[in-house]
């Protein structure tokens, strides 16, 4: 599999295409042999990134040629109305990504029943679900759970994420416990911490997950933050692509 984290110029929001490419249900956005930064060889068209609303919902792209997506565990929904914040594919050659500044983009591979995820955990998505919903819509395409591997991305560290009381009341008193530092009668959250702790609650092994500690806010010069840079800062694509 191929996975990675790329800078990306601008802020927009795309579907099917790619960088530069229309919502769901559009053009899906210009020809040509690769998208820069993302490698030779990969075609905007089997690139699929949703159209993110900070949802918990995962659904599986999993037809790169006709246009229908599929939502995870469920029947076709038509690509004009792919609302979600995860994406799980079993094709492979189809990257499937999520854009971020600051939320955690969780990455997932199966090399043994070759299935991919991505997913975009604000705080919201992650409040809501989102994590434990990748693991079920990866789990309905994957025998070998035990195969799975997880990388929580680049993202805001607990050393600049101040957060509200009315924000931290949407988790459970355990994560506000454990994952809430108090500087100076501030409240600074670790999302990282809290994504990880939702996968392990899943089911899932300490072993299969890879964190990087890396904070945007603090790499803001060649990182994406928006609490840093605020709504210019522009995005990165996290993906992840099955070569063969």
């Amino acid at each position: 599999p191929v996975i990675g984290v790329s800078g990306h110029p601008n802020g927009e929001r795309y579907g099917r295409g790619g960088p530069g490419g229309a919502r769901p249900g559009g053009d899906g956005g210009g020809a040509g042999g690769g998208v820069g930064g993302l490698g030779e060889g990969v075609h905007p068209d089997r690139i699929v990134v949703p159209w993110q609303v900070h949802s918990a919902r995962v659904c599986n792209a999993d037809a790169p040629e006709g246009g229908e997506v599929r939502e995870g565990g469920g029947g076709p929904v038509s690509e004009d109305e792919v609302e979600c914040d995860g994406l799980v594919t079993g094709t492979a050659c189809v990257m499937v990504g999520v854009t971020v500044a600051d939320c955690v983009p969780l990455l997932t591979v199966n090399r043994i029943d070759r299935v991919v995820g991505a997913a975009h955990c604000g705080w919201r998505g992650t409040a809501g679900g989102i994590v434990g919903g990748l693991v079920k819509a990866l789990g309905a395409l994957a025998d070998s759970e035990a195969a799975t591997r997880y990388l929580i991305g680049p993202s805001i560290g607990q050393c600049c994420y101040e957060v509200g009381d009315d924000m931290l009341s949407h988790f459970s008193p355990r994560e506000r416990g454990a994952h809430v530092r108090r500087r100076a009668g501030r409240n600074f959250f670790d999302l990282k911490a809290v994504v990880a702790a939702r996968l392990m609650d899943q089911g899932v092994s300490p072993g299969q997950i890879c964190i990087d500690n890396t904070c945007t806010s603090c790499q803001k010069y060649r990182l994406s933050s928006y609490r840093a840079d605020g709504r210019d800062c522009g995005r990165m694509l996290a993906f992840v692509m099955l070569t063969r």
